[in-house]
Parts: C-alpha cells; structure tokens; sequence
C-alpha cells in the first residue's frame, strides 16, 4: 500500500470517529446527524465537478440511501413527542 493511499485511509477514520464523536456529544442527536451529514453533502457537491462522472446506476443508489438510513437510525434516533 502506498503511502498516499495509507494517509487517504488515516484521514476517512479520522473523520469518521470525528463525525461520531459530534453526534454523540450534541445535546440533540438528531439535529447533529442532519447538521453532519448536510456539510458532507456539500462538501460532495462541492468537489463534484472536479470529478469524472461514472454513469448512474439507480439501484446501487436506492441501495446506498437504504444503508445509510438503518446506519443513521441507531446513531440518532427519533423521538416521538
């Protein structure tokens, strides 16, 4: 493994033990995981035009919006007033 590729890995644990330990540190979950995962969208949207554009693939992304989703669930769970 190069060494590119070893920092590459470094920065997405470190980020992602980051994300985590701002969620659960917020007082409102919820609104921390929204408040997350919105600035990843961003950060996404942001770099988007700089990167090739594979085709669509409709299924593997109802997929992975369906993980997501039971991923979040534990992490911030709803209440129901």
């Amino acid at each position: 493994m190069s060494l590119t590729v070893f920092a590459v890995v470094l920065l997405a644990a470190f980020l992602h033990a980051a994300w985590n330990a701002v969620v659960k540190g917020g007082g409102d979950k919820m609104l921390s995981t929204v408040m997350v995962a919105v600035t990843a969208g961003l950060i996404a949207a942001v770099a988007l035009p700089a990167l090739p554009q594979p085709a669509p693939s409709w299924r593997f992304i109802v997929a992975s919006v369906a993980v997501r989703v039971v991923y979040f669930a534990p992490v911030a769970p709803l209440r129901f007033a």
